[in-house]
């Protein structure tokens, strides 16, 4: 029988907890996934952070206050300025939407950030950015909504123009496995049409903490 651990009065499995834990392990373990984005380029945390009640001092009533208004989902830590260490003075907490915003790859066009747009267009958040990384316009990622319609967008693959369910039947995929490959994990097209349909596993694991 499993056994939930408290730490000063909190599940090890509350998300706040999570959160932190995942703070420490981008910084601290050069195994972790996105350690080249945070510790590998000198991201650290304030030294009293290394303990948890030190972090939910000065960071639980935000966290529980923003989950309130915007659910604990999309209650996310996140740096004001992402190049400074996490601390007191430099985080909050944000919905994924606002902590995109932020980001070095949010792309601003009359008026709107591109992951307010891939939300509006009917997408994922970051869906426009993906669609310039394949060779968009601007003008075209920032007003081509996402539907149905959408399977038939043309991508270049060996040299030949093909839709969504044209590049599906080379492999003999799903055109929904080709289209979530490219639009919203941001494979390239080759590596979304060459790739078996058994290697999609955890490609949903994404981190979008700050």
């Amino acid at each position: 029988m499993s056994m939930t651990t408290f730490t000063h009065g909190h599940s090890t499995n509350s998300r706040l907890y999570r959160c932190w834990q995942s703070m420490k392990a981008r910084c601290d373990n050069p195994n972790n996934t996105k350690y080249a984005n945070y510790g590998g380029r000198g991201i650290t945390y304030q030294s009293s952070w290394k303990n948890f009640e030190a972090f939910l001092r000065d960071m639980g009533d935000l966290y529980y206050a923003h989950a309130f208004m915007f659910g604990e989902k999309d209650t996310t830590l996140d740096r004001i300025n992402s190049d400074r260490r996490y601390s007191k003075k430099n985080c909050r907490w944000a919905t994924r939407a606002e902590q995109t915003r932020n980001r070095k790859t949010s792309v601003y066009y009359k008026g709107e950030y591109s992951c307010d747009a891939s939300i509006r267009l009917g997408g994922d958040i970051d869906s426009v950015n993906v669609r310039m990384r394949h060779g968009w316009s601007l003008n075209k990622a920032f007003t081509t909504p996402f539907n149905k319609t959408r399977l038939m967008n043309k991508y270049k693959y060996k040299g030949l123009e093909m839709t969504v369910p044209e590049l599906a039947k080379v492999n003999g995929l799903k055109p929904k496995t080709i289209m979530a490959r490219i639009e919203k994990y941001g494979w390239t097209v080759a590596r979304a049409v060459e790739t078996p349909a058994k290697h999609n596993v955890d490609l949903s694991k994404t981190d979008v903490t700050n």
